[in-house]
This record gives structure tokens, sequence and C-alpha cells, in this order.
């Protein structure tokens, strides 16, 4: 998998373009174009989440690495800057590893189809994100944040696990109109109080193995496909009112 975000340039012209954000082959696929052992030819860079350019000259090009990457942070100063100038015009076909994000002001991810899964572990506030209409084909990773609120999921289609596991309390926890295809981790909640997953539909498993206590679970109104495990037992999601 190559470094998010991925395109390519030419030293000579330094015309940028970009097809697919998480694979630079598949950008030199659809245009027709090659890397080549020669002066000048089309070079792959990388843009990364924590504002870092690595272009990959060649020594026979017009431009030296550290020139290259100036010229691409002329035209995009952060990388937040380059997404939003891409974001609606390329394809992400793989996952999205973005834990050197530290605050999600700024990027927007709604009506996004992401081919691979989401990890934003370095998040510990959801403030800024929206993630509203975006299509995720694998999990969905928000293990750093301490607090639900601001957090939206809503018509968010997450094909594969969606893990909270650093939420200690479920207070402002709004999974309404979530579709979830596999399981939903939330084992950092030691109590059920304030827990409502009223509308969310989950295809696998509920894992809330930090509970001690199922006093006060109630699941009514969630869709669970198969089993819920509550501090390392399973049992059938039926007997706390969910749909199963």
């Amino acid at each position: 998998m190559c470094q998010f975000a991925s395109g390519i340039m030419n030293p000579k012209t330094l015309e940028v373009k970009v097809y697919d954000i998480t694979s630079h082959s598949a950008t030199y696929k659809h245009f027709r174009l090659k890397d080549l052992p020669k002066p000048n030819s089309w070079r792959e860079f990388h843009y990364l989440p924590d504002n870092t350019i690595e272009c990959r000259v060649n020594e026979l090009d017009d431009l030296t690495k550290e020139q290259a990457n100036s010229y691409i942070k002329s035209k995009w100063p952060t990388f937040l800057d380059f997404w939003k100038e891409f974001k609606g015009k390329c394809i992400i076909s793989d996952a999205l590893r973005l834990n050197e994000l530290a605050s999600a002001k700024g990027f927007d991810l709604s009506g996004c189809n992401i081919g691979g899964y989401l990890c934003l572990d370095g998040l510990t506030s959801a403030k800024g994100l929206d993630l509203t209409g975006c299509n995720i084909g694998g999990g969905l990773s928000l293990n750093g944040l301490t607090s639900a609120k601001g957090l939206d999921l809503s018509g968010c289609n997450i094909g594969g696990d969606l893990y909270l596991n650093g939420l200690t309390s479920a207070k402002g926890l709004d999974l309404s109109g979530c579709n979830i295809g596999w399981g939903l981790c939330l084992d950092g909640l030691t109590a059920a109080k304030d827990l409502d997953l009223t509308g969310c539909n989950i295809g696998g498993y509920l894992w809330l193995d930090g509970l001690t206590s199922a006093k006060g679970l109630d699941l009514s109104g969630c869709d669970i496909g198969r089993s819920l495990s509550l501090n390392g037992k399973w049992h059938n999601p039926k007997e706390f009112g969910a749909n199963s």
C-alpha cells in the first residue's frame, strides 16, 4: 500500500496528476504514464498527514528532491490544502491510515467512498470530523476518542468493525442511521449508563467487555446480527431488547 496521499509529477513541466489518492501506481496506469530511467520522466510523490512531502525524483531530472518538495509545498502549503484540492477529483481505492492526524478540523470525508479501512486513532476529539454519507469498505478505527461529543456517523456505512474502545462513557454517543457491517467495539465502557444504540444496524457482534454489570443495558431499537459479548461472555442480544 502506498503512503497517503499519493500522486505523480513531471519535474520539467511541474504538472501534477492524481487519479487514485491511495495509489500512485493506479494513477500511472489511468493516465497511461510511466516512471522511466531517463531525464524528467513522471515521478511519484507523497503528501503525508503530518505535512511531510516526499518527492521521489531521479538524479537525472531537472529538479532536486528538495526543489520538487518546495514546489509541491508552494502549491499546497498543508496536507489539508492538498486534500481539499483533490478530494472530489480522485478515487480512494485502498485503506487510509491517518494516525498522524491529531485534529479533524478542516478534514472533510463526507460522501467519500473508501475502498479499505479508515484509521483515525490519533484523534482525541471528534470536533470537526464529518463522516456523513461516507462509505468505508473495511473498518473504522477511532480508538483515540475519549469523548463521543461531536461524533456524527449518521448515514455512514462501515463494511467492517467500528472501534471506539477509548470511550469510557457513552454520553453523547449517537449512532442512529449508522450501518456497521461486522462489529461495534465499545470495550472501554465500564457502565451502560447513557448507552443508546437506537437506529444503529450491526451486522455481526457488539463488544461491551468492559462492563462489569449489565445493569441498565437497553438495546431496544438496535439491530444486531449475531451476538453480544459482555465481560467476556456471549449473550443473545434479544435478552436486552435488541432486534436479532
